[in-house]
């Protein structure tokens, strides 16, 4: 982008002024402004909610492999980094079929587990069937694999969404020239950035974020009547505020129907003058 180019270039001529050991003069970059960001602009690119179509198509350009990791975060909320560090002892069943995943972990960019983002992060994700029924195969396909190709090397604490033989049918019978390095590490946040930008790319999306299916949770939430509150209960937001800041904008404002309401509310009767 335009603001990268000019911190770019402002770090160029510091770098250059101070290997010829002259000062550095502030005035040579006095006139180069950072673009201003359109209100808009800046709120479209906090994320992008998609439509039940456009993820069906991105399911549709991505192998199979994929399909479980996009459908949980969609169906979640969950951030990127903590559905890769998604680990199986923190999945739980109820005896009802519901159940819950606990955040305790989120993956880093060097791929560390660490604490999750906030304290209010690290909270019981509650699932639905539809969630359950997706984790449960996902769990049984993925024994499978742990039994015909040993040596993964998360035996102890086994991720749910970790690096897996690559295949080139969807019957997973067929293995693929490129292989992961080794198998049950946690995966990269860009390895798995560039699989969706170049599948939604081939689909005629455009860009698609990881970091979109959790706007698309959050905006299908609202669209079908849920109260702010329970909204950042589910993104685990630290305050209702951030919630409101970031979604705010998605909820009706009808202020006649507001007025109708304190009318019914409080039907005051009024007496004639007469």
């Amino acid at each position: 982008t335009m603001l990268n180019v000019l911190k770019t270039l402002r770090l160029v001529i510091k770098w250059q002024c101070r290997n010829d050991k002259t000062v550095y003069n502030a005035d040579l970059t006095a006139d180069l402004e950072y673009p201003r960001i359109d209100p808009d602009e800046d709120k479209a690119r906090k994320g992008r909610a998609l439509t039940v179509d456009e993820i069906n198509k991105l399911l549709e350009a991505l192998p199979f492999k994929w399909h479980p990791l996009i459908q949980i975060m969609t169906l979640t909320g969950l951030r990127i980094g903590e559905a890769l560090a998604m680990q199986w002892k923190y999945y739980h069943k109820d005896t009802d079929g519901a159940g819950y995943y606990e955040v305790e972990r989120q993956l880093n960019h060097n791929k560390d587990l660490v604490a999750p983002k906030t304290d209010g992060s690290r909270a019981k994700v509650r699932l639905g069937p539809k969630a359950i029924a997706i984790l449960d195969n996902h769990r049984s396909l993925q024994v499978k694999l742990r039994l015909k190709y040993p040596g993964w090397l998360d035996h102890d604490d086994q991720l749910i969404f970790p690096t897996v033989p690559t295949f080139t049918d969807s019957s997973q019978t067929a293995l693929s020239r490129y292989q992961p390095h080794k198998l049950g590490q946690p995966q990269d946040h860009t390895g798995v950035r560039n699989h969706i930008h170049l599948a939604a790319t081939n689909a005629g999306l455009g860009t698609i974020r990881p970091h979109d299916f959790r706007h698309t949770h959050a905006s299908m939430l609202i669209a079908k009547g849920a109260n702010i509150k329970a909204v950042s209960h589910r993104l685990r937001h630290t305050s209702i505020q951030t919630t409101l800041n970031i979604y705010g904008h998605l909820y009706p404002d009808d202020q006649q129907a507001v007025a109708d309401i304190a009318d019914q509310v409080f039907k005051f009767e009024q007496k004639s003058s007469d």
